[in-house]
């Protein structure tokens, strides 16, 4: 049994994104895929001796979201990660963000 144990995790990726409605009065929601590349490092610490394990993956993103264009926009994404041999293999991430 460990002391302790962490889980990190990281992605970077490029994705193409494309409006779903045409209309000029409707919302603005998009959609799009992507690929990227991502990394797992899990760390152990027993009897105070460290140790990480560190996972490198290919990832396929497929997104959903809304932006209102002033200010403020919320995403869903679902993530596939294609080669991982750790604890994650489906990810879904919820994001929003105010921009200036």
């Amino acid at each position: 049994v460990y002391d302790s144990i962490e889980e990190s995790y990281w992605d970077i990726s490029l994705c193409y994104l494309r409006n779903v409605l045409y209309k000029a009065d409707a919302p603005h929601f998009y959609a799009g895929a992507g690929l990227g590349l991502a990394q797992e490092v899990i760390r152990y610490e027993l009897a105070g001796t460290r140790s990480s394990e560190k996972n490198n993956s290919g990832i396929f993103i497929l997104k959903v979201g809304w932006d209102t264009l002033s200010n403020f926009f919320i995403e869903l994404s679902y993530r596939r990660l294609i080669d991982s041999d750790s604890n994650i293999e489906d990810m879904l991430e919820l994001s929003f963000a105010i921009y200036f």
